[in-house]
């Protein structure tokens, strides 16, 4: 809906404090809190940012925002307890899912190598097969909030590859993705469990299973080599 009334454009997946404060419209904002960063967030400063969001008038409830299962709305990010470090949101948006958004506003491990940013909802080819928002965990650091978007950077060169943003361990078997047309989905894991929540495996030794699945559905178009994937 919000793709529709916006010229086909989808509402900017990648969240920090420098891209609210120039107006774009981010799918959430971050915490908004006017004395920000010499106060550190509430629990009411992250709602304030759930609900100004891109996509909130067409949800008006902020508890698709926040996955039940995940513990750092009471028990911080595991390695700070305080308040500030209580996510009430669950859920990031792949950080190629970019929306209009100027180049110089962009930083992720792809952008150098990899140019397909999504802007439009139809550069998403098959939307029934790729998702949009995935359970993000890990360490907070500084930023007090989920920052950013979620990083996966397949396939780049012999450097740049592999897992880089954490998947949410919220659940002991798996993870929840949301996909293009809207449908949830609740994928297992495929692997023994190796993932603690906090940090993810390496690639290509572990996980191999579990991320080509992410891999062949990435919100990006990827020809399938011999042999991959659906």
């Amino acid at each position: 809906m919000f793709a529709q009334e916006h010229d086909g454009y989808i509402p900017v997946g990648y969240i920090t404090q420098q891209n609210y404060i120039k107006g774009y419209p981010l799918w959430c904002n971050p915490p908004i809190n006017h004395n920000w960063p010499s106060q550190l967030p509430s629990l009411q400063n992250r709602l304030r940012g759930v609900r100004t969001g891109a996509i909130y008038p067409y949800i008006r409830n902020v508890q698709p925002y926040h996955c039940p299962s995940d513990p750092r709305l009471y028990e911080g990010d595991g390695y700070n307890t305080e308040e500030a470090y209580r996510v009430f949101r669950s859920y990031s948006l792949p950080d190629i899912l970019m929306g209009d958004v100027t180049e110089a506003d962009y930083v992720s491990y792809r952008s150098v190598h990899f140019k397909d940013i999504v802007r439009k909802y139809k550069t998403i080819t098959q939307p029934e097969s790729k998702y949009i928002f995935v359970e993000h965990g890990g360490y907070l650091g500084g930023w007090f909030y989920n920052s950013a978007a979620w990083s996966f950077i397949p396939e780049i060169d012999n450097y740049h590859y592999g897992w880089r943003d954490p998947i949410g361990g919220f659940h002991p078997d798996g993870f929840t993705l949301s996909f293009g047309d809207g449908h949830a989905e609740y994928y297992r894991w495929q692997e023994p469990l190796i993932y603690d929540g906090w940090f993810p495996p390496e690639f290509p030794t572990q996980r191999k299973l579990d991320f080509d699945y992410l891999l062949w559905h990435y919100p990006i178009h990827r020809p399938y080599m011999p042999g991959e994937g659906p």
